[in-house]
């Protein structure tokens, strides 16, 4: 019974960290980034960030048009 209900309390952490993450994913594109660094908790801004990051970088390989500078400018700022 126990564990069960400790599979439970682990299955909804889970939810409720993808759900976050998700809504952390979608704010950043309406949000200035140093507002929403600050509305959203440290790691939750680390997961999206990357996510982000590995788009555009994807993007700018496919398109021939990888700036390093660029990127490492957007993430000192």
């Amino acid at each position: 019974m126990v564990e069960k209900w400790l599979q439970q309390v682990e299955d909804m952490m889970v939810s409720s960290i993808r759900y976050v993450i998700k809504e952390a994913v979608a704010d950043y594109i309406v949000k200035d980034r140093k507002k929403w660094v600050i509305d959203w908790p440290g790691q939750v801004v680390i997961c999206a960030s990357q996510v982000y990051w590995t788009i555009e970088t994807a993007e700018s390989i496919q398109n021939n048009e990888l700036n390093v500078k660029f990127f490492f400018k957007i993430f000192i700022e």
